[in-house]
């Protein structure tokens, strides 16, 4: 599971020369959330589930050993994820 994390950042960190550059759903965020209830709401989702997704990472880290119990991944996917929005 870490290394599924690991290629994820590394996604964010070193994109692909074919990918666009920067994310359509943090520009949204920034530009539109504060204009647009029903974007927001959308933003919202996709960060929800982001999280999500890497809660069950981090979960499945977890429960294979990878990744020490004591951790709370429940803010551990939270983190992660701010800190993927701030790249």
């Amino acid at each position: 599971m870490k290394n599924r994390i690991r290629k994820l950042v590394g996604m964010v960190i070193y994109p692909n020369e074919k990918q666009p550059k920067g994310c359509l759903i943090v520009n949204t965020a920034v530009e539109l959330s504060l204009l647009n209830q029903e974007v927001d709401e959308k933003v919202t989702e996709t960060f929800i589930k982001t999280e999500t997704l890497l809660f069950d990472l981090l979960k499945g880290g977890q429960e294979q050993g990878e990744i020490p119990e004591h951790y709370d991944i429940k803010e551990l996917s939270k983190f992660i994820h701010n800190s993927l929005v701030g790249i």
